[in-house]
């Protein structure tokens, strides 16, 4: 026989060595495995129920080690999965935040923008957000990043290979896990309250009291979390706090804040002029604006715009004069809000100024003239009848002003707004 016939046989054959030593190879590696992990079910104190599953308890906690195989043929590869359960809520889930999560979303947001980003958080919002403070996002997201889940009450590490030695190390660091998690299980209420003190991220203590106010009111730890919040920090939980709890020392103090957004302010305004009318605090917040507003020579567009609807409500003698010369502000929004102040407790002595509004042709604000019309129709109903010596807009005018003369006197020539001729009305 030649070499080159010999040499489909010599490949054959070497084949076939090459498969025995992986064979043998691949055997005595299992029986080592076979024998760490009889060695750490016994230092562990775990069941050995098969060669590759132990069960049992480690300190408080239930644990499970299982290597199982997923696949068939070419396809098949085999697993190692740890669990352990240790008083975890059901309806929790925590994992490594992957790509599709971050594109899809739909997880729940704990605030802490660095958390966030590397862990999915999905199931119970108050629980999400009484477990996880600060001390627990910091406990949980290195063995996450490592790839610890939460799932269904059970702590899971799952590795594509069969663990050895490695094992031990990992069934210790999730029991480790588990007792932190246990012991912040707990009074769900006063965990979300003492977050609002222990919390360094406002959005996260802002999350924190949402759930806190909607779920949890009527519980004994609601008080502590609301004094908490009103006393906070940040300017939007205190707004939070002091809206739900009608509390207008706090709505009048953001409201006239300098340092504080002004968006904050406006909204404190609102809340304080809308559902506290007869507040002394919203007439003191008012003239502080008022003297802010004289004094930098104009506020905010939103500020001024709650500032205008505040008018309508604090009785000020100079409230008109106020709010028509608000008129003369470029901002629409502010335009359109004292308008339709004006509206409500606007006189005649406004209507020239609306006039002027209503009839003037605007390329980009079509609220202006619109508003100005409904204004000066709001004024009209509410002077309809007018009394001898008293200012009334002229019968159908619309826009136009006439002074009621008096029984016996000499007719009076009206004021007139607009381009129709004088006229005399007298009274009945």
């Amino acid at each position: 026989m030649s070499l080159g016939a010999e040499a489909p046989v010599i490949i054959l054959v070497l084949g076939m060595v090459v498969a025995l030593a992986a064979l043998v190879l691949g055997l005595a590696s299992t029986e080592k495995t076979k024998k760490s992990w009889k060695e750490i079910a016994q230092r562990l104190g775990l069941q050995l129920e098969e060669d590759f599953k132990m069960t049992g308890t480690i300190g408080r906690q239930w644990a499970e080690a299982s290597v199982y195989t997923k696949g068939h043929g070419k396809n098949r590869r085999t697993y190692t999965r740890i669990r352990v359960k240790g008083g975890m809520p059901k309806d929790i889930r925590l994992a490594r935040e992957g790509f599709w999560s971050m594109v899809v979303g739909g997880d729940i947001p704990t605030g802490d923008k660095g958390f966030d980003a590397q862990v999915k958080v999905e199931g119970n919002a108050s629980r999400v957000q009484a477990l996880l403070d600060p001390a627990m996002r910091e406990a949980l997201i290195e063995p996450i990043r490592d790839g610890w889940r939460l799932d269904e009450g059970y702590l899971i590490y799952e590795v594509q290979r069969r663990l050895a030695s490695e094992l031990e190390g990992r069934l210790q660091a999730g029991v480790a896990l588990a007792d932190a998690v246990r012991e912040a299980v707990g009074d769900i209420p006063s965990r979300l309250a003492g977050r609002l003190a222990s919390e360094p991220e406002a959005a996260a203590r802002r999350t924190v009291f949402k759930i806190l106010d909607a779920e949890y009111k009527h519980t004994p730890a609601y008080p502590k979390g609301l004094a908490l919040a009103l006393a906070d920090s940040d300017a939007e939980l205190r707004l939070m706090a002091a809206v739900s709890a009608g509390d207008v020392g706090v709505l009048s103090a953001l409201a006239v804040d300098a340092s504080v957004g002004d968006r904050f302010r406006a909204d404190a305004l609102w809340n304080l002029s809308e559902r506290h009318a007869d507040a002394v605090e919203l007439v003191r917040a008012v003239e502080v604006l008022r003297a802010e507003h004289a004094a930098s020579g104009g506020l905010p567009s939103a500020l001024m715009v709650a500032l205008c609807a505040a008018h309508t409500k604090v009785g000020r003698e100079d409230t008109e004069a106020f709010l028509v010369n608000a008129l003369e502000v470029d901002a629409e929004d502010v335009k359109v809000a004292a308008i339709e102040a004006l509206g409500r407790v606007g006189t005649v002595h406004a209507v020239p100024a609306l006039t002027v509004l209503r009839d003037k042709a605007f390329a980009s604000v079509r609220r202006v003239p619109s508003a100005a019309k409904d204004a000066i129709l709001a004024i009209q109903s509410r002077i309809a009848g007018a009394g001898a010596g008293s200012l009334a807009l002229a019968e159908g005018a619309g826009a136009e002003l006439s002074l009621v003369a008096r029984d016996g006197e000499a007719p009076v020539e009206a004021i007139v707004v607009g381009e129709r001729r004088p006229e005399v009305q007298t009274a009945d």
